[in-house]
């Protein structure tokens, strides 16, 4: 089995091994000097030997406390760095990131958010708009709302939710009455769908002029 010394004498230690100060570790640590100082007899004890010396009114390590006080100080960190990431983790685990279709988001996500929280109180949804492809190593997102013909993302589970019905419009002074007269007009990309007007006029078997 491990041995362990007392985990409040290991953090009186550390603390006035980096201070040099008894005084200034209680201070760190919320408690009184007194406290500090039986802390620190208390590990020595333990381990069988004397951690400081004064020299001229003031506190020092004995070169082996001060070999011991840069691994302690080490292992705490390591210690609070993990601790840090468990609780980050517990929080993020309660949050559901989604990253949808900024029309998507607004005409239909965000109305349904009330509802979602009723019945789901101990979650939080945190929301962010893009289209195009989805690489989770760069999107921080659980779920991806995206438009796609085939429905398949290689690598990624992929599930319909809706089904959309596109037509092409035109402001009103353009008087077009059919699609050859489209054709001659300017026409404007969705950047989610790149190749949407390619495929409209090759449905409607004709070709863009311009």
């Amino acid at each position: 089995m491990r041995k362990y010394p007392p985990l409040n004498s290991l953090r009186a230690f550390e603390a006035a091994s980096r201070h040099l100060s008894f005084s200034k570790a209680a201070t760190e640590l919320a408690v009184t000097q007194s406290a500090i100082s039986k802390q620190v007899k208390v590990l020595g004890d333990h381990l069988g030997c004397q951690l400081f010396e004064r020299k001229h009114q003031q506190i020092a390590l004995t070169p082996a406390a001060a070999a011991y006080a840069l691994k302690i100080g080490e292992a705490l960190d390591v210690v609070a760095v993990g601790t840090e990431e468990f609780i980050q983790y517990g929080a993020s685990t309660k949050t559901l990131r989604i990253n949808a279709l900024p029309t998507l988001a607004s005409r239909w996500l965000i109305p349904l958010l009330d509802e979602f929280k009723q019945k789901h109180p101990g979650i939080a949804v945190s929301m962010d708009t893009g289209d195009g492809d989805v690489d989770f190593a760069d999107v921080l997102a659980d779920i991806a709302l995206r438009a796609s013909r085939t429905g398949v993302f290689t690598g990624l589970y992929s599930e319909k939710i809706l089904s959309e019905k596109l037509v092409p419009v035109c402001v009103p002074h353009w008087r077009v009455d059919t699609v050859q007269q489209l054709t001659k007009r300017p026409l404007i990309e969705h950047t989610s769908r790149p190749g949407m007007w390619g495929e409209f006029f090759a449905m409607m078997k004709c070709a863009p002029t311009n």
